[in-house]
């Protein structure tokens, strides 16, 4: 059985009317929750802290960045990016990095570029999680489930071979799996997509169910069907994996707002008389993006979600923050996210994807957070192959697209 351990990720925006708070350690906590009441993101936090159950710690910004060879890509590849009509992203232009490393706020474009960017992010040619997934009903309750994350970059490849794109795939934007872990009811249970170029095509999804030991294709509804025991739907993996041109998006403004940066997993944090939320992370001030995200009524007109807000960070460009309505307009969800930094091999200090996501279901009172159970792997060289149809006994066997 796994350790017992639940990690809810939280973050906060922080606003006030004019004042700063003095970076290095201030102390926000139910005396002083005041100061941050205006641009609060994740309602339930302030919450606790008014009534004394949880405190956070704010320290001095630093830089969070991708890896030297990102960051060259990024600067070699400066003013190729260039979007289409229907705001998809030339795969003939784009060969690597931050797309659209410099955003004009006037751009009508602006808001779709900002999102193009966190697609393409640094998190490696291709990247493995291992995820823990702790789910809570209003009454306390816990179901846990667990999942592993496959993804791998078809263009804008940097670093593994073949670069800059996967030869034959250039209609593809990446190849990604997943494999649930536990219950044991779902275990086994592996889920194949590749997203392609075309901005009005559905992702192609099969699924692997083991209990009758077939693949099925899936239906592009799938894409916001309910993911129980969770909270999320299937766009609501890794925080976002929404295709980005089924969507209309735009830039509202930009925004300072509070994100924990914890230490790389095994995750050690000091807990308050059994309550849920970590106590000792510290908060640094992060400059955001604020972009207004809507499906398109001609390619989902049944989509899940009315509307999200998205907080996309201006250095790493990862997205610090999401507040989610349903379709009529009313507040429904909170997707907090914290960061972690790792040593590279070559002995870079970097950031990685988010190794928690926590979301509360503000309606049902239900909350699920998922949380790296390890150390996520980066360029760890998958392939082409890996991402088969004729993959996906294997891995509901091995547990992974390959073996480390």
């Amino acid at each position: 059985m796994r350790k017992m351990m639940l990690i809810v990720t939280l973050l906060i925006g922080f606003s006030l009317g004019g004042r700063n708070i003095a970076l290095g350690g201030e102390l926000i906590d139910k005396h002083n929750w005041e100061k941050v009441k205006d641009s609060l993101i994740a309602a339930r936090l302030l919450e606790d802290i008014k009534k004394g159950i949880y405190t956070i710690n704010i320290v001095p910004t630093r830089s969070l960045k991708g890896p030297k060879y990102f960051d060259e890509l990024t600067r070699k590849n400066a003013g190729l990016a260039k979007l289409t009509p229907a705001g998809q992203l030339d795969n003939s232009l784009y060969k690597g990095g931050i797309p659209f490393p410099s955003i004009d706020p006037q751009d009508p474009q602006a808001g779709k570029k900002a999102m193009w960017n966190f697609n393409w992010r640094w998190q490696g040619d291709d990247y493995t999680g291992d995820y823990d997934r702790f789910c809570f009903d209003k009454s306390n309750r816990r179901v846990d489930a667990g999942v592993i994350v496959n993804i791998m970059r078809a263009v804008g490849r940097g670093k593994i071979p073949p670069t800059p794109s996967v030869s034959g795939d250039e209609d593809l934007e990446i190849f990604w799996m997943t494999m649930n872990t536990y219950p044991r009811d779902a275990s086994g249970t592996v889920t194949l997509a590749k997203r392609y170029n075309d901005p009005d095509k559905y992702d192609s999804l099969w699924r692997f169910f083991p209990s009758v030991r077939r693949v099925r294709r899936l239906p592009s509804t799938e894409r916001y069907a309910a993911m129980p025991p969770t909270v999320f739907i299937l766009d609501d993996t890794m925080g976002y994996s929404g295709k980005i041109t089924h969507f209309n998006h735009k830039l509202l403004g930009e925004k300072k707002i509070l994100v924990a940066v914890v230490p790389p997993p095994p995750y050690k944090y000091t807990m308050k008389d059994g309550y849920q939320f970590p106590m000792n992370l510290d908060w640094q001030l992060r400059d955001s993006w604020v972009v207004e995200e809507v499906a398109r009524p001609e390619i989902y007109p049944k989509y899940a979600y009315g509307k999200r807000i998205i907080y996309v960070d201006k250095e790493h460009w990862g997205i610090n923050g999401i507040k989610i309505y349903d379709r009529k307009g009313e507040y429904w969800k909170e997707f907090p996210f914290t960061y972690t930094e790792f040593t590279t091999k070559e002995g870079e200090i970097v950031v990685s994807v988010y190794g928690n996501v926590g979301c509360s279901d503000l309606q049902t009172g239900y909350t699920t957070d998922s949380q790296s159970a390890n150390m996520p792997m980066h360029d760890s060289g998958l392939s082409r192959e890996d991402f088969g149809i004729d993959k996906l006994l294997e891995v509901s066997r091995m547990g992974r697209v390959r073996a480390k």
